[in-house]
């Protein structure tokens, strides 16, 4: 199973590289100086509430008996969390007076897909589990590709995005630690169909990538920073 997973995520991100307006295999110029903050803010607004979804899902693994799985996300949790701070100061650096805050930030990709997320977090850890792997992943192989095709468009070099560029780094490594647990997590439940379920989620994460990018880069969807200080979303977890 492992390995039909890792070629599954393989093949969403070769495709998206290839054929997304935004990426074209890396021959676009879609992206520029003024709206790569804006994907800056909105990654940030993503990762903010990374703690408070592996909370959720630490509920679950405890609830199902699940004690060495939950464990291992209590230290997932501590791994993740702060990385906010990462995407704050590259704002800080980037935005060039437009006030964009990752709190606040209005993307209806981020929105919808963080609501799913906390959905599985707390009702199906394998497709939460699977969620952490394909992003992590998406993260590890395109990132560096993604980082070089910034800098080509707008000269923002890498280590300017930091946010970014850690977790390219380190997702890679990330992602290969979390397959053994996806599989066994699955043999544990012993559900009909459970890859099908596996692979639905590695596209839906696929799918939120190609939103995101398309609604940024593409002007695909109405896209506007909330400038009010209210939360764009806000969870209730316990």
């Amino acid at each position: 199973m492992i390995e039909s997973i890792k070629v599954k995520t393989k093949n969403e991100c070769d495709e998206l590289w290839k054929t997304h307006p935004a990426l074209a295999d890396g021959t676009s110029s879609s992206i520029t100086a003024e709206n790569f903050p804006l994907y800056i803010a909105a990654v940030g607004h993503l990762i903010l509430y990374s703690p408070e979804h592996i909370s959720a899902a630490i509920n679950t693994a405890k609830r199902d008996g699940l004690d060495v799985l939950e464990n291992f996300l209590k230290q997932k949790k501590i791994e993740e969390t702060g990385h906010d701070q990462w995407a704050r100061s590259d704002l800080a650096a980037l935005d060039r007076g437009n006030d964009l805050q990752i709190e606040t930030i209005n993307s209806p990709a981020v929105k919808s897909f963080l609501l799913w997320i906390y959905d599985v977090a707390r009702n199906d850890l394998i497709s939460y589990l699977t969620y952490i792997y394909s992003v992590e992943y998406i993260t590890g192989y395109l990132g560096p590709k993604f980082l070089a095709l910034v800098e080509k468009n707008t000269g923002i070099a890498r280590d300017r995005s930091t946010v970014l560029a850690k977790h390219a780094d380190i997702d890679g490594q990330h992602a290969d630690e979390i397959l053994p647990w996806i599989s066994w997590l699955a043999e544990t439940a012993a559900e009909p169909h459970v890859q099908n379920k596996i692979f639905s989620s590695i596209e839906r994460c696929a799918t939120f990538t190609n939103e995101l990018m398309s609604e940024i880069f593409e002007n695909k969807k109405t896209y506007a920073p909330n400038r009010s200080t209210t939360p764009a979303i806000q969870m209730e977890i316990h």
